[in-house]
């Protein structure tokens, strides 16, 4: 009996670990279609590290690369706001894939300001830190005002601040 029941928990965990690594191949090949390939070793590595050190797993994190790369993110920005949303969904909460996105959309909104997604990233943990601010109404909010702060030459932190009051 008991070698049935190690036998069968044994044969569900490999299972899991099969489905696991197959959807991560799956994300790949589609991060690899949608960028033309370009930068996939560098984001494969970067998912693989991101799920070992930390709380997401590199299939989550698959997930957000290929999300920013069909909003037409280089690697290289897609690896920087995968780092910035890995670390804020870590600490305040919140879906990763929105998170992510929330970054670069800001990024792009407030690209006068030539602002990094780090700084972003930074920028939103203050602000959750001493606001009711969080990564849901943050991401709402900034799709309201975000663009019209821009053409108004209201600078990121201020909009930011701005919502923090609300």
């Amino acid at each position: 009996g008991f070698t049935r029941v190690f036998s069968f928990a044994f044969a569900l965990v490999g299972g899991a670990a099969i489905k696991a690594a197959a959807n991560f191949d799956q994300l790949n090949a589609q991060l690899s279609a949608v960028t033309g390939g370009k930068g996939v070793e560098q984001l494969t590595k970067q998912a693989k590290t991101l799920g070992r050190e930390t709380v997401f797993t590199a299939t989550q994190v698959a997930g957000l690369q290929l999300e920013l790369a069909k909003l037409g993110f280089s690697a290289g920005e897609v690896a920087e706001s995968v780092e910035a949303a890995t670390n804020i969904s870590a600490v305040f909460g919140g879906d990763l894939v929105k998170t992510g996105t929330t970054i670069a959309e800001v990024v792009r909104q407030f690209s006068n300001e030539n602002l990094s997604s780090a700084r972003v990233a930074d920028v939103m943990a203050v602000a959750f830190q001493n606001s009711a601010l969080s990564t849901e109404n943050f991401g709402q909010a900034m799709k309201n005002v975000g663009g019209i702060a821009n053409i108004t030459n209201t600078g990121f932190e201020e909009t930011v601040a701005l919502l923090g009051v609300l």
